[in-house]
């Protein structure tokens, strides 16, 4: 009774290991799509609204789930706030408000990339700069969906391969 009572708990193990590393694909993809809408938000009110930088990221954070809403609207707040501090070091700060979001630390490097670029006075730059980063997160989040619908299958058959196996091989 209790060997199958720890088979089960090894099976169901293996299984639910597979079954995570599926939902984390999953969670990349769809944090990169709340970040393509992020910066889509960003550059409209920019553009239609003639919103200052500082003011655009609070409207817009606001409007998407966290932790991207959270990450734009208390960055707002502190550009609104903080004058004194540069603006990329008030960016680093509030990177780590992204923590778990699924996200690969190429993705990271590619937002911590867009905070050094993005600081320019003038608007048409800072639209262009939105533009282009924006299709960048659409390309990896597209990417993303691919190897989702590959990799995930094969994520939850391998964990059940491998229970079976541990189950087999125990018993």
């Amino acid at each position: 009774m209790l060997k199958a009572l720890g088979m089960a708990c090894l099976f169901l193990g293996c299984f639910f290991w597979g079954f995570n590393k599926s939902l984390l694909l999953k969670g990349r993809i769809t944090a990169l799509t709340e970040l393509q809408k992020l910066l889509n938000l960003i550059c409209g009110e920019i553009r239609c609204g003639h919103t200052p930088l500082p003011e655009a990221f609070l409207l817009s954070g606001r409007k998407v789930r966290a932790p991207f809403g959270r990450f734009a609207s208390e960055l707002g707040e502190s550009l609104l706030k903080e004058e004194k501090k540069p603006f990329v070091d008030l960016w680093e700060e509030k990177l780590s408000l992204l923590g778990r979001t699924g996200l690969l630390s190429e993705d990271l490097d590619l937002i911590r990339e867009l905070g050094g670029r993005i600081q320019s006075v003038d608007v048409g730059i800072q639209l262009e700069v939105l533009k282009f980063y924006e299709e960048m997160a659409g390309g990896r989040a597209k990417k993303a969906g691919e190897e989702y619908t590959v990799k995930a299958r094969m994520y939850r058959y391998l964990g059940v391969l491998f229970g079976l196996f541990v189950v087999i091989l125990l018993f």
